[in-house]
């Protein structure tokens, strides 16, 4: 069910790109941007539809490959860099006690988890800075453990929507969905995702009064 969802809809958007390149500069291009940016969102919330089905019935199998964790670092950087610093806003990348480079386990949803952290921090995000930061923990002959940790200067949440945060389909009000948008599983999958590596997440909110 998943290739006769995706497979149609990548299709679609492949012709919007093309048509878009032919369209440059003519009136309509705005028309096809708009169409674009809807089929990618629309792409977007099946692949969280999809992820959560999957997740719920415990199909979601976890690779162990061999990977680059300082070319993950690069490409999480490089994949937010211009969205966020034209807001005006500090974006770092940092590595702190990291001594080894290549590790086996899954990227992809390593990437996934990092994704879903940096929209959100990039959405809610106006003036300050965006901070990622890859810290190993431990280390044994066999294993190595890390901290992956997004901060941000954002908005904030109200901390009882931190009991929530998690539950499928869940935003923390009506005008949050308004204003931004969004399916509410991101957090939901992210979650999930990190059980099965066998990790946690935790949410820290830092309220600053003047």
């Amino acid at each position: 069910m998943s290739h006769e969802i995706r497979t149609p809809l990548n299709g679609i958007i492949g012709m919007l790109t093309l048509a878009h390149r032919q369209l440059h500069g003519h009136s309509s291009e705005d028309y096809i941007v708009k169409a674009e940016q809807l089929s990618e969102y629309l792409l977007n919330v099946i692949n969280e539809v999809l992820d959560i089905s999957r997740i719920e019935v415990g199909k979601i199998e976890l690779e162990n490959k061999p990977f680059d964790l300082y070319h993950l670092a690069d490409q999480i950087k490089n994949l937010f860099k211009k969205t966020i610093e034209e807001k005006g806003i500090a974006y770092i990348v940092e590595m702190k006690d990291v001594d080894v480079r290549y590790v086996i386990g899954d990227e992809e949803r390593i990437s996934q988890i990092l994704v879903n952290l940096l929209s959100n921090a990039s959405k809610f995000t106006k003036e300050g800075e965006i901070r990622v930061t890859f810290r190993q923990m431990m280390r044994s002959d066999t294993s190595v453990e890390f901290m992956f940790r997004v901060h941000d200067t954002g908005k904030g949440m109200d901390p009882k929507f931190i009991r929530r945060i998690f539950k499928p389909f869940e935003q923390e009000n009506a005008g949050i969905t308004k204003q931004y948008g969004g399916s509410g599983l991101g957090m939901a999958i992210t979650d999930s995702l990190i059980r099965l590596m066998g990790g946690s997440i935790l949410v820290e909110v830092c309220l600053v009064r003047f």
